[in-house]
């Protein structure tokens, strides 16, 4: 997938690239996945939070190219969320501030441990 866009004040402007990978080295940052939507360390401590499972990604930067790239890797301990016991889990990716453009992974069919090593490259974001 391949998109072009331009801010709101027209300062910056990024291409998008999503392709697909197989195999490759599983290294890289995971996340909780829970309603608040909110990293362990940030939840207050009076909220309650429903975990639903754990992201493992990958981030990294270009400063020769300009180019953010994001790998999806996998999920694990995905809670159920239909009445057969299963989900049909997919990642929503969009860049802040803008919120313009959102970006999805495939959805993984009646997967709670879905693997996807799709990798999404914002191309022209200076750092």
């Amino acid at each position: 997938m391949v998109t072009d866009s331009d801010s709101d004040n027209g300062t910056a402007s990024f291409n998008c690239r999503q392709t697909s990978t197989s195999g490759g080295n599983d290294s890289g940052q995971t996340g909780d996945i829970n309603t608040a939507g909110l990293d362990d360390d940030e939840t207050a401590a009076d909220e309650t939070v429903e975990k639903l499972g754990r992201i493992q990604f990958t981030l990294g930067y270009d400063f020769e190219q300009s180019t953010l790239t994001l790998k999806i890797i996998r999920a694990v301990d995905l809670a159920a969320k239909d009445i057969t016991g299963r989900s049909d889990p997919y990642v929503k990716v969009m860049l802040l501030p803008d919120k313009k453009h959102k970006l999805l992974t495939n959805i993984k069919r009646r997967n709670l441990n879905p693997r996807w090593n799709e990798v999404f490259a914002f191309e022209g974001l200076f750092c």
